[in-house]
């Protein structure tokens, strides 16, 4: 009967059988990474440049390959590195495509009826910059 030692080195390890685990692990990360890769469509980058809010609807999520934006504050932003949460279907798929200035100073989707950000109280303004330092930390800056 061969020991443990010569059948890990019998499989490319070394006597402790760690080369063979690591190996292992390393080809399944990188197959389910290529997996992944596969399963979904590249995202496009959005163009850095000036976006009017009628053409900011063209990067609601809803075409595959288009990047997503979202709009707080007059800052355009491409949230497409998180497609799973802004694409269709996703649960902030309503800000995508839009500006959300006001639905997020007021913390509510439908805007607690408010139509501009000229009407937030002093806190909700203070929310709103909340947020746009958020989105500056973690989403592309792409255009004004």
């Amino acid at each position: 009967m061969t020991d443990n030692k010569e059948h890990a080195k019998g499989y490319g390890g070394d006597d402790t059988g760690e080369a063979v685990v690591a190996s292992s692990i390393q080809s399944m990360a990188t197959s389910a990474a290529e997996d992944a890769a596969d399963a979904a469509p590249p995202m496009g980058s959005a163009e850095k440049r000036d976006y009017c809010l009628q053409e900011l609807q063209q990067y609601d999520g809803s075409n595959p390959g288009v990047a997503i934006l979202v709009c707080l504050s007059g800052k355009i932003f491409d949230v497409s590195s998180r497609a799973d949460i802004y694409g269709i279907g996703g649960p902030y798929s309503w800000l995508a495509g839009k500006d959300g200035s006001v639905q997020l100073g007021t913390m509510k989707k439908d805007g607690g009826g408010l139509q501009s950000v000229d009407e937030l109280t002093a806190e909700q303004a203070k929310t709103l910059s909340d947020w746009v330092a958020v989105y500056e930390r973690k989403y592309e800056f792409v255009g004004m």
